[in-house]
Parts: structure tokens; C-alpha cells; sequence
């Protein structure tokens, strides 16, 4: 039973507030239109087929080309030390399956171990990170562990050489974040006409919304 409350909940005290609109392509969700456009702006004038830095021109970000590129770089940044950081794929996954139905139960050292194992085992790509989890651990999510992340917020890693001249703003960080930590979708959809139809559920609840102005 719930302890009684002395006073009244602040939420029923005033009226409900709008929602927030997220930035295009949260909802329905599509790579193309929540993540390029930050690549478009910030990254194919070097990352493309046509730049004159061979190294740059080999990480393609246009539009045909960025996602795979993405997948196959965007993870990695494995710390085994203090809080659990520990990518889960589908090997991770059984091995702590293994670990919770032991008799010594799911150990935090234990854990700690079996996922530096795995990790070490890992290409360190965001498609490592992302791909074929069907379990979460807080502090694990995909955008925590990104070397992507790592560049453009000019944290230190020693394995690579922070973006020290590309300046993202709040969105467009948040823009990656949010495309990561779901798991590197492409499209929230199985078809256009099922996109459509979550475009019309959208519009319905523009009351709702309050103006991203």
C-alpha cells in the first residue's frame, strides 16, 4: 500500500502541458530525413566520393552511402571499469542468460568479465552496438559507447583524433543520439502506406503539440 500523501499532487494542479515536438524524422522515424541532414551540413564537403582527401574521400557520408559507412565505423568506446559498460550482441546475450540461471545468480563481477570477453571479440562497429539485442543494461545504450560520439564532442579516446574544427549544436547531437539508442533504424516502418498512416496519427494530435518555435 502506497504512503499517504499530505499534500496535492503538483500534476493535477494546473492544466496539462503541450508535447514537444521532436526534430523531423523522430516521427514516423526514417534516417534520411533525422540524421543526413546533419551529414549533409557538417560532413559530405570532406567525406565524399569527390573530396581531395583520400583518407576523407573513403568514409562516405552521402546519402546512398552513409548509413552503411556509419554502421560499419560509429561504436566502440568499451571501458570495463567502475559502472558496467558492456556492448550485449547476440553472443552477450546468451552468455548472460548463462550467468543469471547459474547458481551463484547474474554477478556483477561475473557480468563485468563475461563482457569484456565479448568485447574483445567485437570489430567495435555500431552495428556491434545495436544490432541483435534483446536485452538493455542501463548504461550500455549505443550512443554511450559510440567512437562517432566521441569525435564530435571532443572527448578523449586515445585511439582517435577528435573533429577539432566541426561544431555540432544541441539538436544535431541530439539527432545522432536518438537515431543510435534506436538501435540504428533506418525506417520505423515495414511499408509507405503504414508511414502514411502514422503521418496522419501525427497530424490528428497537432493540438496536442506545442510549437517548436
Amino acid at each position: 500500500m502506497a504512503p499517504p500523501y499530505s499534500s496535492f499532487p503538483v500534476a493535477v494542479t494546473r492544466k496539462p502541458s503541450k508535447l514537444v515536438p521532436d526534430p523531423e524524422g523522430t516521427f514516423p522515424f526514417r534516417y534520411s530525413k533525422l540524421v543526413q541532414p546533419v551529414l549533409d551540413k557538417h560532413c559530405v564537403s570532406c567525406h565524399s566520393p569527390q573530396s581531395a582527401d583520400a583518407m576523407a574521400s573513403a568514409f562516405d557520408l552521402t546519402a546512398q552511402n552513409s548509413y552503411t559507412s556509419l554502421l560499419s565505423f560509429g561504436g566502440g568506446v568499451i571501458k570495463i571499469d567502475g559502472p558496467l559498460y558492456a556492448e550485449i550482441g547476440l553472443h552477450g546475450t546468451q552468455a548472460l542468460r548463462n550467468l543469471r540461471n547459474s547458481p551463484g545468480g547474474c554477478q556483477m563481477g561475473a557480468v563485468r568479465s563475461a563482457a569484456a570477453a565479448l568485447v574483445s571479440n567485437s570489430n567495435g562497429s555500431l552495428k556491434d552496438l545495436a544490432f541483435e539485442r534483446d536485452i538493455s543494461i542501463p548504461g550500455t545504450a549505443p550512443a554511450s559507447q559510440s567512437r562517432l560520439l566521441a569525435i564530435l564532442m571532443n572527448r578523449k579516446e586515445p585511439r582517435i583524433e577528435a573533429h577539432v574544427d566541426v561544431h555540432l549544436c544541441q539538436e544535431e547531437l541530439y539527432r545522432l543520439i536518438v537515431w543510435m539508442d534506436l538501435y540504428a533504424l533506418y525506417q520505423g516502418c515495414y511499408s509507405l502506406e503504414q508511414e502514411q498512416e502514422l503521418r496522419k496519427f501525427r497530424d490528428s494530435i497537432q493540438h496536442l503539440r506545442r510549437s517548436s518555435e
